[in-house]
């Protein structure tokens, strides 16, 4: 009874922590330390537009710009891998988190950089480049790294349902 009540308080969570959660408490930081990094261009920021004015560029920061999508991939495979403990999940949802939020922060100022210095052209280009192909392989070297330092075992979601299936009457004797 105790692995349903956890596996169903999981199954809360990852529909309460869903993307549109995570973009509102972390579009905040996200603009603001990317205003930081890029103090030296005399950046002028508005959150209210969502925006940053830097060099004669206006950059507009969408949802894609704060990634939630990338830290929801991170909690749904925290919370669906099983034998880990809440402890483990926290800290590893908050070392990847951390990892995925200096990427950003580095791709949002490279990019920046390539559009001050090279263009509208070139930023177009290396913008979709670096987050919809190094953004994706970057996340999955993050999921790799976190299973080394906190040594999961479990696969997600398979083992839940392995373990399902084990406990059903369904399964074969």
């Amino acid at each position: 009874m105790r692995y349903y009540r956890e596996l169903l308080l999981r199954i809360l969570l990852a529909f309460l922590l869903n993307p549109g959660i995570l973009y509102i408490v972390l579009y905040p930081i996200t603009i603001f330390f990317a205003y930081l990094t890029l103090l030296p261009y005399a950046p002028v920021l508005s959150f209210v537009e969502k925006t940053i004015f830097v060099q004669g560029h206006l950059l507009n920061f969408v949802t894609g710009c704060i990634a939630p999508s990338a830290y929801y991939l991170l909690t749904l495979l925290l919370l669906f891998t099983k034998e880990i403990s809440w402890i483990t999940r926290i800290k590893a949802w908050l070392t990847g988190a951390v990892l995925i939020f200096g990427m950003n922060l580095i791709r949002i100022f490279v990019i920046v950089l390539i559009l001050v210095y090279l263009g509208k052209n070139w930023f177009d280009t290396f913008h979709l480049f670096f987050w919809d192909i190094l953004g994706t392989i970057y996340i999955f070297f993050v999921w790799l790294l976190l299973v080394k330092w906190f040594k999961i075992k479990s696969i997600p979601v398979y083992d839940d349902v392995k373990e399902l299936y084990r406990r059903s009457i369904i399964r074969k004797e």
